[in-house]
């Protein structure tokens, strides 16, 4: 009932009793989900009764808590369209354009009946034109709004991990996160954007992620023989796939919407593994050697006198960051692995 008013705009007060009711007797053991919808719906109900400043700290509120909700973020952009704040709805509006998934979610509500019938959504209920028409609004340079998406979605994405987190105890490991994904692969997202969020939270001297992009569902220009045949060292089987210091990640799979779920879990593995110790540790020098892009690597395993016959050093070559919009959402793709020199 609370969650039917709030989207039909009728009987706005009734529903605010109904919220009344229902809020206070939510506590943080509640489903997220739940608190979610009542929170939400509060704050549509608020604005429909007029209660502005009210409606706004409570979507506000929520926006700070559940930064994936389309429809709380919808809500506060269109408000400040219609107040004239065009800087604040330009921010909104993006956030709904770069973050996967969001943008068409958003559409299957507000534009169900064009949908629905074979036709497409009007231009003012579609986030990124309205983006396009903003930037314009605001006379910027048409040339920076792709570079400025690609910012925004770097920025929304490191948001999701949190507060930066530090070491514990005399730990010295580095944790190696090897994901395996592709362009065209949906249920990568929650995977590729955890993974994204999660370096915002450990140093380098912590976490290094690499990404091995493979053809998966479809061709995929960002794999390579190289790529593929790392995959094939896992016995890997589908995308996608996440390793950690070489062991296998389950339930990393899934829409934007589950990364919430997904990000906590790998970063607790993750800390936990950063804070044992080794003896083992490597020794790296990489410098270029001519105009034409030629670079000398060194590599020296340290640590022990003589390593096992068995032990191999697994050389990767990655490119720090790619500005690709992809046909699963993802706009930009650090630490791509393009080469890998040891391959036999």
């Amino acid at each position: 009932m609370l969650f039917r008013s709030a989207r039909s705009g009728k009987f706005p007060e009734l529903g605010l009793e109904l919220a009344s009711r229902t809020i206070p007797q939510m506590t943080a053991e509640s489903p997220a989900g739940w608190r979610l919808v009542a929170s939400r719906s509060r704050g549509q109900l608020l604005l429909q009764a007029g209660r502005t400043d009210e409606a706004l700290a409570c979507l506000r509120e929520v926006h700070d808590e559940f930064p994936l909700d389309a429809e709380a973020t919808w809500a506060l952009a269109q408000h400040a369209q219609q107040q004239g704040r065009l800087e604040d709805s330009l921010e909104l509006l993006g956030e709904l354009t770069v973050l996967p998934g969001l943008e068409a979610g958003l559409l299957a509500l507000t534009a169900r009946r064009e949908l629905s019938a074979g036709g497409k959504p009007p231009p003012q209920l579609v986030p990124s034109k309205l983006v396009e028409k903003t930037w314009k609004v605001l006379q910027r340079d048409p040339a920076e709004l792709s570079n400025w998406l690609d910012e925004l979605f770097l920025k929304k994405m490191r948001a999701l991990g949190g507060e930066p987190q530090s070491r514990t105890g005399n730990g010295n490991r580095v944790v190696l996160a090897e994901l395996f994904t592709g362009a065209q692969c949906a249920p990568c997202v929650a995977a590729d954007l955890s993974l994204g969020a999660i370096e915002g939270v450990f140093d380098r001297s912590q976490l290094i992620v690499l990404r091995y992009h493979q053809h998966t569902p479809g061709s995929d220009p960002l794999a390579s023989p190289d790529t593929l045949q790392r995959f094939e060292q896992y016995g890997g089987s589908g995308t996608p796939s996440v390793y950690l210091n070489g062991r296998p990640v389950e339930g990393v799979g899934g829409s934007i919407l589950l990364a919430p779920a997904v990000i906590p879990r790998l970063k607790t593995q993750i800390a936990a593994q950063s804070a044992a110790t080794t003896p083992y540790s490597i020794k790296l020098a990489a410098r270029v050697r001519d105009p034409r892009g030629l670079i000398d690597l060194e590599a020296e395993g340290l640590g022990a006198e003589r390593f096992p016959p068995e032990v191999r050093l697994h050389l990767a070559v990655a490119e720090q960051r790619i500005p690709m919009l992809a046909k699963n959402g993802i706009r930009v793709h650090e630490m791509v692995v393009r080469l890998c020199p040891d391959r036999k």
